[in-house]
């Protein structure tokens, strides 16, 4: 599976069906890299250790092992996030299992795997961190940080069209903003291609 193809979904599972606060958001994507890092390692030893056919079961033992201690230290540090995000950990699950199973591994060039996992993973959580404050801003005019208590929302003035109507909190505004910004990407691309 490209590179490309790894974004898109892990894109599309994460932030569509997650909540359109940055606090959250935040959460996620501190799991999905804590996630990603435990779980390359974990792979590298199940292949220096040629488990063979139980190397796939073994990764998604390990990645959702992985996911089930984050979500319990989420909740140590605040049961209310914990108790939003509760399905939200599970989407991060399957991404992080996206990233590290289907990114190519070498034999033996393990630090180039390790550092192309963390690559796109950084790379994955910028995009996201604009993609749930574009979401938020659009949507209550706030941004949000995690707190103990839950979130921390601190408003931000906003023009008249964005005044927190249900619309842009919804997953359908979540989709149309996603498809905008891919084309934008996109065309972006294509002009840095050709010159």
């Amino acid at each position: 599976m490209k590179g490309k193809n790894i974004f898109f979904i892990a894109s599309v599972s994460i932030l569509i069906p997650a909540t359109g606060r940055l606090g959250y958001g935040i959460i996620l994507l501190i799991g999905l890299i804590s996630i990603n890092y435990f779980s390359s390692l974990l792979y590298i030893a199940f292949r220096k250790c040629d488990v063979g056919s139980f190397e796939t079961p073994l990764q998604i033992f390990t990645t959702i092992a992985l996911t089930i201690i984050f979500k319990e230290c989420v909740r140590y540090y605040s049961p209310i996030l914990s108790f939003n995000l509760h399905f939200s950990f599970y989407l991060v699950c399957f991404s992080s299992f996206l990233f590290t199973s289907q990114t190519k591994i070498e034999e033996g060039a393990y630090a180039v795997y390790l550092f192309s996992v963390l690559k796109q993973s950084i790379l994955f959580s910028f995009f996201a961190l604009f993609f749930f404050s574009l979401r938020e801003y659009v949507a209550y005019a706030s941004l949000s940080l995690p707190i103990t208590q839950g979130l921390k929302i601190i408003p931000i003035p906003a023009v008249h069209l964005f005044n927190g109507s249900f619309l842009w909190s919804s997953t359908a505004f979540a989709l149309v903003l996603m498809a905008i910004i891919l084309i934008v990407v996109s065309a972006f691309q294509k002009k840095k291609a050709k010159g």
